[in-house]
């Protein structure tokens, strides 16, 4: 509670805001009045070396030196009349580098808590100087004391500094790589004692250094993955504190991650190591691990240099049953590891005949608001990396789910991710292919489909992430140039114009809804499609509950990058002017006064400035 900040209750604590309530308001004199007191603290102790002085004292130092802090940079604002190396150089680094590390341990921890209290005032030279003391000090019998060091050095290791390029890091590989073997030792001897409780601050701070060591982990990595997979199998059986158990995977995730990227060769002995204890949790649906399995195995398939191997297909069907999508903490990343199989091995589940039943998990995710996001994730994948030949019996029944769904409850949400799988379809197989299947079903509806896609243009490209605004420009610039349902009403090709200019450089919904209202643009069509999604009720689609799951906790270090799903297109900007160019080069006289009439002032002027910038005339 201390470390965390959350003994709000306690008389210390309660001391401590009085004191920097009464510094707040009366600096000088508080701070004069309380210097005093730490003089008598500290020359009792000299005297006795009775802890609670010292540790009143360092508690005063601390109370009255800080004026801002916070839990990830410590203290970030200091009382100019407190001098705190000084104070660090008397009274602290003597009892931190005291070889007997047993000794005054209330004292040791109090020291401990004030370096990682004002650990962003330490240059990198001092903090290396300060890490054998704090290794050393994971070797004391007390628990405090080794939770407090180790604590402290995840915390040392997360500083960084502030330089043109943004925050870095003050420690990196290179300035850690002599403390590793030492660090290592400290760490995994607390780690490993089985007669301690699962420390969830040991862990962390083996994960923090795991992280800042990066690559230069890859000698003694066999070793780290053996004591990590040994624990994993030890927690398994009986989970009982959920912080060890995340920051075990998490250490996972990051050896996983920093030797792989490297190497990837080295996923073999990774999955070698890792698939027994895997199979045992999934085998005995150990819910607190299910959600970090299949990150971690989404993370593993996606590094391999080749397919899926003999093991992950053999993993493959059961994936596909509809009872391990039952539990919401699931979903995350078992959806992430079915577009891995997809996108290194799609050959293989077509073999296999797992197409029906990929299209029956988009069903079974498309049923529910709280899944819907990873429906359309798994969709789009699915058109990505399947031929069109393959997928084309499954064309109707899919897009009349798709549609049925969007005349029942179309909520903005819905709509972001419909016609982003639409933009998607139109970016890779051209306007046709979209226009034909909604054809099939009725007459008309492709343009039905497009008038309440483009007016709701303007709060989609507000929350869209970089590959999906690539997406959408990709697929309205065919949509523009390609189509003939779009080209034929001036209108909606203005509108539609306007919507790939938003995507590329967005403006604020307030600025798109006044140039709406002053330009009157509602034209009969697709003006009442634009209002009807203000009221839905987006915020509440996480809040529904199916029953008991296992949270879902996310693995930071097993994040995948960012995928482009076109990556064999050129960027949004350049294909929208290239494609807008051969248009009114094609028609000259035909589009400009429709683009002048069509864009409020500010995109007339974007576009103008793509144009000159690009050297490409509008004719």
């Amino acid at each position: 509670m201390d470390m965390e900040g959350s003994d709000t209750d306690t008389r210390r604590r309660c001391a401590i805001d009085l004191v920097r309530g009464m510094s707040r308001n009366y600096e000088e004199s508080a701070t004069s009045i309380c210097s005093g007191f730490i003089q008598v603290l500290l020359t009792q102790y000299s005297q006795s070396r009775e802890e609670r002085s010292k540790d009143a004292a360092i508690t005063l130092i601390v109370a009255i030196a800080v004026k801002a802090q916070s839990v990830l940079h410590g203290a970030s604002e200091i009382n100019q009349s407190i001098n705190v190396m000084e104070m660090f150089t008397q009274h602290i680094f003597p009892e931190i580098s005291d070889a007997d590390v047993n000794a005054r341990p209330i004292v040791r921890a109090d020291c401990i808590k004030f370096i990682s209290t004002f650990r962003s005032q330490f240059n990198l030279h001092q903090l290396q100087s300060l890490l054998p003391s704090l290794i050393a000090l994971l070797g004391s019998s007390c628990v405090v004391v080794q939770t407090y060091a180790a604590s402290c050095i995840e915390r040392i290791l997360t500083v960084k500094d502030k330089t043109g390029q943004g925050a870095v890091s003050r420690f990196n590989k290179t300035s850690l790589q002599p403390f590793l073997e030492p660090l290592f030792l400290g760490l995994f001897g607390v780690f490993e004692n089985l007669e301690l409780k699962e420390n969830d601050y040991i862990m962390k701070a083996i994960m923090r250094v795991l992280n800042v060591a990066a690559d230069s982990i890859t000698p003694v990595a066999s070793t780290v993955l053996e004591k990590l997979t040994a624990a994993l199998l030890r927690v398994c059986a009986n989970p009982s504190n959920p912080r060890f158990n995340h920051y075990l995977m998490e250490a996972i995730a990051t050896l996983l991650s920093q030797v792989c990227k490297s190497n990837p060769s080295a996923t073999n002995d990774f999955e070698a190591a890792l698939f027994p204890p895997f199979q045992s949790i999934l085998a005995a649906d150990v819910k607190e691990f299910t959600p970090y399995v299949f990150q971690l195995l989404s993370c593993l398939l996606e590094l391999r240099p080749d397919g899926a191997s003999a093991s992950y297909m053999a993993l493959f069907p059961p994936l596909l049953s509809p009872a391990v999508w039952e539990s919401r903490g699931n979903v995350p990343g078992l959806t992430r590891l079915l577009q891995a199989y997809l996108r290194k091995s799609a050959a293989l589940v077509i073999a296999g005949n797992h197409l029906q039943g990929l299209l029956g998990v988009f069903q079974k995710l498309l049923a529910s608001k709280a899944t819907e996001d990873k429906a359309f994730c798994l969709l789009n994948t699915v058109f990505e990396a399947v031929s069109l030949d393959q997928l084309q019996p499954f064309m109707p029944p899919l897009f009349q789910m798709l549609m049925m769904r969007l005349q029942q409850n179309k909520t903005s949400r819905y709509i972001r991710f419909c016609t982003g799988f639409f933009s998607f379809l139109i970016a890779k197989y051209g306007p046709a292919l979209f226009e034909s299947s909604l054809e099939s079903m009725q007459p008309g509806l492709s343009l039905m489909v497009i008038q309440v896609w483009i007016p709701n243009m303007t709060t989609v490209t507000e929350v869209l992430d970089c590959p999906e605004r690539k997406t959408f420009a990709i697929g309205l610039t065919r949509l523009l140039c390609e189509c003939q349902t779009v080209q034929s009403d001036t209108a909606l090709w203005g509108k539609t114009l306007a919507s790939i200019i938003s995507t590329l450089e967005p403006v604020s919904a307030e600025e798109a809804r006044a140039h709406e209202h002053s330009h009157g643009h509602s034209h009969g069509h697709g003006h009442n499609a634009a209002h009807v999604h203000e009221h839905d009720d987006d915020e509440c689609t996480h809040n529904e509950e199916i029953g008991y799951d296992a949270v879902y906790a996310h693995l930071h270090f097993a994040s995948s990058s960012e995928y482009d799903p076109l990556t064999n297109m050129p960027e949004g900007k350049q294909y929208f002017l290239q494609q807008l160019g051969a248009l009114t080069t094609a028609t000259p006289g035909k589009f400009g006064p429709i683009i002048q009439s069509s864009l409020a002032p500010n995109q007339l002027n974007v576009l103008q400035e793509y144009l000159k910038a690009a050297g490409i005339p509008l004719a």
